[in-house]
């Protein structure tokens, strides 16, 4: 194998190509690090955005139909990845030929290899209109995929099938090692330079926003498969690495890669579009509605009812060999970031004198990730604060609700206003609590400890025996989250008071008791304990002296102080999806304070030590 190995690629500028350029770019793998990348594009402006980013490209004003400049170019190469189309047979053949040119020209030993984006529809068999016969399985590791689209070939052409069929015998041809990567739909936002959109799911999406419900083609269990466009970039990479790295890897009828990484219908597709596009307003129903094969060839291809059926209402089995599979499966679950289409119930989201505590960061952040929430606060003016400072980020939509969260009515009106305003109930962060009375249990007021208590415990059960029965109505594999607030004196006692401490350690095991009960419901419960954040609810209207504000400091390992934004956003983690394998977790945000051993301070019972 030589040393040095240039690898052309065509499709750059698009959705799959795009994503392709850019994991090649970012690659960490030697073997791809060392090439010499050149991409094809049709204009001058495409060549200068890739030129300022670095790219070296080549400019062919024909595109793929300039078949004689793509020969020459891909006679300058000693791979090329054809990432545009597998609707183009004379651009692909075009690049063979060029291929084998550069085989003919070199005295060294390198294969030349030509890299094939088709797809799985050359597989699939109509479940509108049965075309295509019986639902067959297959596995690229075991073969039979090439005599197979050439079986479908003569029962109706279908030009990416053909291509495929075409590409296999030129490389046998001409010498040329092909290998041939059948996506299922891609899903995903791009990550290329141009077009970061795929086609069938925005094409279902602008459909439903203009028809006024989402739609799909009858019976709806058609399931081509899917997979992420990273994870399809990723295995061109792999592809690409493998190559170079065993020049002896099986090619031509025996070269084809499956990309699929689940099984997903196109009536759960259209569900979920109208389950989020009801829930924004946009939509008139929240159930997708099916349509014939004839009525939605009409909207989608101009009465192609062929090309439409393939796309949208075929069917496909693929199991993909062992290695690309783990390559794909590894990040296919990758957790989302984004709440967007998720509600949230945020109590105790006000905040006094226009600062920041633990409930209005959480409510800020929760909508900065497109969440929408309801902010609740027994102060209506403070909880209407909180959704204009969300209403001003222009980020989730955001409605106040004065509420009392230890009373059933109260609790009730919260959940029933959030689900007029948004439709649905999904995360529910349950902050209210109060420092309460001081003494300890021979000086506390037994009548305030015991309002104390129904504050800070009670209330978040009484908001979660309101909030569950909605979660439990939604769809897939999460039906809710729910973050308790604690606190560090939950879980090291310490405080000079009495009531403090113990209701926090009481929110910490009814944390854990809700987690056990409801993970059946598809429901994770989880806690933050804050340590010594600095918040309207410690500082009060008076401030807090430097002197006593520096004894905090010092109980944390770091020798620092939080504030409102530490506490919300670890609400917002565990509230989302990256901290989907988490429940019954208690979580401090504490600077280190609850691992910190022989840190002590005198005068303890003199100091506003906890928040």
């Amino acid at each position: 194998m030589g040393s040095h190995r240039s690898l052309l690629l065509t499709g750059a500028t698009g959705f799959v190509g795009g994503s392709v350029l850019h994991a090649f770019l970012g690659s960490q793998v030697e073997a791809i690090k060392s090439l010499r990348l050149t991409v094809l594009v049709r204009n001058n402006h495409q060549a200068q955005v890739l030129s300022d980013k670095g790219i070296a490209s080549t400019v062919l004003e024909g595109g793929l139909d300039d078949t004689e400049g793509l020969s020459k170019l891909a006679s300058e190469h000693d791979i090329v990845v054809h990432g545009a189309t597998g609707f183009h047979k004379p651009s692909a053949l075009a690049l063979i030929q060029g291929l084998s040119k550069r085989k003919q020209e070199r005295a060294d030993d390198i294969s030349p290899v030509y890299i094939h984006l088709s797809g799985t529809t050359n597989l699939s068999v109509g479940d509108a209109s049965g075309r295509g016969g019986k639902l067959q399985t297959f596995s690229d590791k075991k073969g039979g995929i090439y005599e197979y689209e050439v079986e479908r070939e003569k029962e109706l052409s279908y030009t990416q099938r053909s291509t495929d069929v075409e590409v296999v015998r030129a490389g046998e041809r001409l010498g040329v090692k092909t290998f041939t990567i059948m996506p299922p739909p891609v899903i995903g936002r791009g990550t290329g330079f141009f077009k970061t959109r795929s086609q069938q799911i925005p094409m279902l999406i602008n459909n439903a926003l203009q028809q006024g419900q989402a739609e799909y083609i009858e019976p709806g269990t058609s399931a081509l498969g899917y997979v992420h466009v990273t994870d399809l970039a990723t295995l061109f990479e792999a592809v690409v690495n493998q190559v170079i790295l065993e020049p002896s890897l099986p090619s031509g009828k025996q070269g084809y890669f499956f990309a699929s990484a689940g099984h997903l219908e196109w009536r759960e597709i259209a569900g979920a579009i109208a389950k989020v596009g009801h829930r924004l307003g946009l939509l008139k129903n929240d159930q997708a509605v099916p349509v014939d094969l004839s009525t939605a060839a009409v909207k989608f291809w101009e009465g192609d009812e062929i090309h439409t059926e393939r796309l949208l209402a075929s069917s496909a089995l693929l199991i993909p060999r062992p290695f690309q599979y783990t390559l794909i499966m590894a990040s296919l679950l990758r957790p989302l970031r984004t709440l967007a289409g998720r509600a949230a119930i945020v109590t105790g989201a006000g905040a006094k004198g226009g600062g920041i505590g633990n409930g209005r960061a959480a409510a800020i952040l929760l909508a900065e990730a497109g969440c929408s929430v309801t902010c609740v606060d027994l102060e209506l003016d403070l909880a209407k604060e909180t959704a204009d400072m969300i209403a001003r980020e222009g980020h989730g939509k955001a409605v106040a609700v004065a509420g009392d969260v230890t009373s059933a009515k109260d609790c009730q009106n919260i959940v029933a206003k959030t689900i007029a305003s948004f439709g649905s109930l999904d995360i529910l962060v349950n902050n209210v609590g109060i420092m309460g009375p001081k003494g300890d249990s021979t000086e506390v007021d037994i009548a305030a400890f015991m309002k104390a208590m129904e504050i800070n415990v009670g209330s978040m059960v009484q908001m979660s025996k309101h909030c569950i029965p909605q979660m439990v109505k939604n769809e897939g594999q999460w039906a809710g989250s729910i973050v308790n607030m604690g606190s560090v004196a939950g879980l090291r006692g310490g405080s000079p008071n009495v009531l403090y401490p113990t209701s926090k350690g009481a929110v910490v095991n009814l944390t854990r008791a809700m987690a056990a009960n409801h993970a059946a419901d598809r429901i994770r419960v989880n806690c933050v304990c804050p340590g010594m954040v600095y918040t309207p609810m410690v500082f009060g209207d008076t401030g807090m002296e430097e002197e006593e504000r520096n004894v905090r400091k010092a109980r944390s390992l770091l020798g620092t102080e939080g504030n409102g934004w530490d506490v919300g956003a670890a609400i917002r983690f565990l509230a989302g999806d990256e901290s989907r394998w988490m429940t019954g977790v208690i979580l401090p945000i504490d600077a280190g304070t609850t691992c910190a051993t022989g840190i002590g301070i005198k005068g303890l019972h003199k100091s506003k030590l906890y928040s």
